[in-house]
């Protein structure tokens, strides 16, 4: 039996994904109303040969498998990068190019290394 923990992630796609709401409502309001037009008809065999009922239905179906899709995806959503990773690799290549613009500050790092400074003519 799934846990609350397993299943977290698909309940918080479902309140919190936009796309997942839309195609419920649109499979809701598909449903009610392929109902209502079965209800006035006569028989069984008529409402079946409504071409109206059956894409309605058929649409409420497209409608709720998508939904169903975005809720399964929920998992893989959840995985995003980190701001201070991206913060951090920005500064690293901003710092990177500030030194190989620089001369000074090039001489400095180059000394920090150990490496001798470059004499200049």
């Amino acid at each position: 039996m799934p846990t609350l923990d397993t299943i977290q992630p698909y309940v918080e796609q479902l309140f919190d994904d936009t796309d997942v709401r839309k195609n419920l409502a649109r499979a809701s309001a598909n449903l009610r109303g392929a109902k209502a037009r079965a209800d006035k008809k006569k028989s069984k065999k008529k409402a079946l040969q409504d071409p109206t009922l059956r894409h309605r239905l058929m649409e409420s179906a497209r409608a709720a498998f998508a939904a169903g899709e975005a809720i399964k995806e929920a998992p893989r959503k959840q995985r995003r990068r980190s701001r201070l990773k991206a913060f951090l690799g920005l500064a690293l290549v901003g710092g990177a190019a500030y030194v190989a613009v620089d001369e000074t500050a090039r001489g400095r790092v180059m000394g920090l290394f150990g490496s001798p400074q470059p004499e200049q003519a």
